[in-house]
């Protein structure tokens, strides 16, 4: 009896099923990448809204001014310049973290809802591809938002 040898179904699987695997698994690193970006964006977001409402706090218990909050008419509010400062450094600390494939974008929005300062922090960007073209991470932006509200009172010092 002799042995006939397959040469077609092994071209065949070379030819179909390798490619196949390769994209898989370069979906896998960039998709694990995608959501290494967005946990980074999040993590800077929430060490400044933390930061943000530690100051609320100290500024309602001793009535001072501090980088991001201050105490005006008895009543705790961000400063004026927060929104700038909180950009500049939302944007600085994402540069130290991440590079970007297109500039980072902080958008600061303020509003009153329900006796609250309620302030909207949203940053938006692309981050770098590993593998692929950055062409192909286009679709994918990372847009992060916090929210910080506040509502306290306060005697000025």
């Amino acid at each position: 009896m002799k042995l006939h040898y397959q040469r077609g179904a092994v071209m065949l699987e070379a030819a179909y099923v390798l490619p196949l695997i390769i994209l898989v698994i370069l979906f896998m690193v960039e998709t694990l990448n995608y959501a290494l970006n967005s946990f980074a964006v999040s993590d800077v977001l929430t060490a400044a809204h933390s930061e943000i409402i530690s100051e609320v706090s100290d500024v309602a218990a001793l009535g001072t001014t501090l980088r991001y909050v201050t105490c005006a008419s008895g009543k705790v509010a961000l400063k004026g310049d927060a929104a700038a400062t909180l950009k500049s450094d939302v944007e600085a600390k994402l540069k130290d973290v991440m590079k970007f494939a297109t500039p980072v974008t902080a958008k600061f929005t303020e509003s009153a809802v329900g006796g609250f300062d309620v302030y909207v922090v949203n940053v938006k960007g692309v981050a770098n591809t590993l593998i692929v073209p950055n062409s192909l991470g286009v679709p994918l932006p990372i847009s992060v938002d916090t929210i910080i509200s506040v509502k306290d009172t306060c005697t000025p010092a």
